[in-house]
């Protein structure tokens, strides 16, 4: 599996003094996110949109659980978590030609 994929989402929960500086390093400088609860374009954007999550939901993580390689697009499924939660998300993600995440797009899965 692409580093960047799992070093990414390890950012979610990553102190905020790493934070930004290891989206930067996973992600192109034109990244375009989007998810269930919204779209960002460019690197500060994504960093910023991250820092939410990790405002609102202090402590919790993020963590590769599965993904797939098919044509040059990963499907990644996440676990995020926190005390006493947790949710799925999937993502695909497909990275440019420094093994960079260029596009990520995420839908939250329903947990059973």
């Amino acid at each position: 599996m692409a580093g960047s994929i799992e070093n990414f989402f390890f950012a979610w929960g990553a102190p905020d003094d790493r934070r930004d500086a290891i989206i930067k390093e996973a992600v192109a400088d034109d990244v375009a996110y989007e998810d269930p609860r919204g779209a960002v374009a460019g690197v500060q954007a994504l960093c910023d949109y991250v820092a939410q999550f990790s405002a609102n939901a202090p402590g919790a993580a993020a963590e590769v659980a599965d993904t797939n390689e098919t044509d040059g697009i990963h499907a990644v499924r996440v676990r995020f978590f926190g005390e006493g939660w947790e949710q799925f998300g999937q993502y695909n993600v497909h990275l440019n030609d420094e093994g960079r995440m260029s596009k990520i797009t995420g839908v939250a899965e329903k947990n059973a």
